[in-house]
């Protein structure tokens, strides 16, 4: 009988060990998907942040309200100085305004920040900010 309760007190006591290995591990997988998930709503955080505000300059820069626009980039901007789509309504807003100096340094910023943009997007406005410098007739896209 004293071996019986001896083998039972073994094996209820290895089944508490194995229960609170178990519930170690438990922990350590909760704290790694909190920690995944607070870093992902930050991720997603920017992310909107970052299209709100292009959202916001595109509108104002299609109401004819650079002013508005490049205030809007300019605080996006202060926080986070590589968005590439604040930068972009920023140097549409300049060129808008004809201030084709500050256009063409945020356009050259945003070559170098997005080279892949380059050919397509930036290049163009860097053209026809330069043609419009020759030109004053000549409307900037």
């Amino acid at each position: 009988m004293e071996t019986t309760t001896q083998t039972l007190l073994a094996e209820i006591q290895t089944v508490k060990s194995l229960l609170v290995f178990l519930i170690f591990i438990l922990l350590v997988i909760a704290w790694l998907l909190i920690r995944a998930h607070i870093r992902t709503s930050r991720f997603t955080k920017k992310v909107l942040l970052s299209k709100y505000t292009s959202d916001q300059a595109r509108d104002l820069l299609y109401a004819d309200q650079p002013d508005e626009a490049i205030d809007i980039c300019k605080a996006r901007l202060a926080t986070h100085p590589k968005d590439r789509d604040a930068l972009w309504y920023l140097g549409r807003a300049y060129a808008e305004k004809k201030e084709y100096s500050k256009a063409l340094e945020i356009f050259n910023t945003l070559l170098d920040i997005e080279p892949a943009w380059g050919e397509e997007h930036i290049e163009p406005q860097i053209r026809a900010i330069k043609d419009a410098l020759e030109n004053t007739d000549l409307k900037v896209l």
